[in-house]
């Protein structure tokens, strides 16, 4: 007799993948979830309006996907407000990348396609909370399986039109108890992104001294912040262009990221599952797994699913009509929902 636990493997393999236990339903109290990230936010976050300009000195270290050590580098921003700014960044094997913004110059020199971890780990360092909502789409999220101590939030976009009812690819920020400092943000496209002993910034700002983001065997890469110190001299920035540079011609013309391969990277949004409804597996069906490729609509919904691979036709048609029962957060692309598809393994 076979078991009716199913094990999903998912072959968009989540780096956050077994990391958060199951969702909490929405909880009521939003406005003390707000105050915990907010305290939060006030703690971690530099590149906001008004905030003080700074200089940030950080080395990476990239890893490959069996975990080994490649590439290394350098990344130095003297940032003053979003109108002025130098930001350069040391590539392996290439000429900087170096983008300065001086008001009335924005211009660029060296590659331009940049490692969309290395920016990733950046923005992280920088502006870890960029989704927050403005409603009261707030959830208490269960804790880490790896560290219970943790307060977590699911924040959910605000999107025009769609109700409470309709759950959204989210992004979860979790916290230590008390201090509210940011340990762990997951992110809806599957990256995990920890970030490891803080240090003191001013009087009362904290930032990470280390971003790492977890992925295939081991990490994908290590941010180590060498310093982060409040800025005063700009003078960086009174240079003109150089002959090779390409002229940037406001904020339309944002850097290049690609994945590993080079190839353009999409932050795509994961299918995360909400409830997968568990029923008998008859015994004549059969046993193994099956490979599947579901297509999920925008109230989150299975509405069709093909088989890519079965160990035989009887088993592969019943995985097909059992997972439309499952529901899934809607994937969304600015304010649109949109129609996902997600890659799944079902072990019988």
């Amino acid at each position: 007799m076979l078991s009716k636990a199913w094990f999903l493997v998912f072959a968009l393999q989540a780096v956050s993948s077994g990391l958060l236990g199951q969702s909490a339903t929405a909880s009521p109290q939003s406005v003390q979830l707000r105050q915990i990230l907010e305290t939060s936010k006030r703690r971690g976050q530099l590149e906001m309006a008004n905030t003080q300009p700074y200089r940030l000195k950080a080395s990476y270290q990239l890893f490959s996907d069996a975990g080994e050590p490649t590439e290394t580098g350098v990344v130095d921003e003297l940032w003053k407000d979003s109108d002025h700014y130098r930001l350069v960044i040391g590539l392996t094997g290439g000429p900087d990348l170096v983008e300065v913004r001086n008001g009335e110059q924005h211009w660029r020199t060296g590659k331009r396609a940049v490692q969309n971890r290395i920016y990733l780990a950046i923005n992280s360092a920088l502006n870890p909370f960029w989704d927050m909502p403005d409603g009261d789409r707030l959830f208490l999220e269960a804790p880490p399986k790896q560290d219970a101590t943790l307060d977590c939030v699911g924040t959910e976009p605000d999107l025009p039109g769609v109700g409470m009812e309709v759950r959204l690819a989210e992004t979860t920020y979790c916290m230590s108890k008390g201090s509210h400092l940011l340990r762990l943000i997951l992110r809806p496209n599957g990256f995990a992104i920890r970030l490891n002993d803080t240090q003191q910034f001013g009087e009362k700002k904290y930032i990470p001294r280390s971003i790492e983001i977890p992925g295939g065997n081991g990490l994908i890469i290590r941010l180590q912040i060498e310093s982060l110190a409040p800025a005063d001299d700009f003078s960086l920035l009174d240079v003109s262009a150089p002959s090779d540079a390409q002229a940037v011609k406001g904020d339309r013309e944002p850097l290049q990221l690609v994945d590993d391969a080079g190839s353009p990277f999409d932050e795509g949004l994961m299918g995360q599952l909400i409830d997968s409804p568990v029923a008998a597996v008859p015994s004549a069906v059969g046993h193994g797994t099956v490979v599947l490729r579901l297509r999920i609509d925008t109230s989150g919904k299975v509405v069709g699913a093909d088989v890519i691979s079965s160990p035989n036709v009887i088993l592969g048609r019943y995985a097909a009509g059992a997972v439309k029962n499952w529901r899934y957060r809607v994937s969304h692309q600015g304010d649109k929902l949109i129609f996902g598809v997600q890659q799944v393994s079902v072990q019988f």
